[in-house]
């Protein structure tokens, strides 16, 4: 039992290892992407915390049966000319 028990422990050990190391390849991937520009990657975050606050408040009208509306651009729309 002991045996199986260490063998197990090990396992479990180079388990989180293994999943350490992925954790910390992704992060390095995400790192180069931004090239070091700690900005660029806040922006980043802030713009997917936005978008992931909007899918959690159509997601709690859908449960509620509330009304919502999705709108798109068009397939031809181009952004207009800024007004001065």
């Amino acid at each position: 039992m002991a045996i199986k028990a260490a063998l197990r422990e090990e396992r479990l050990r180079e388990a989180c290892e293994r999943s350490q190391r992925l954790e910390r390849a992704r992060i390095d991937v995400v790192v180069a992407e931004f090239g070091g520009d700690v900005d660029a990657m806040a922006r980043e975050i802030l713009s997917w915390r936005r978008h992931v606050r909007q899918l959690e408040e159509v997601v709690a009208k859908v449960r509620t049966g509330e009304p919502f509306v999705v709108m798109g651009a068009e397939p031809h729309w181009k952004p207009g000319r800024a007004r001065r």
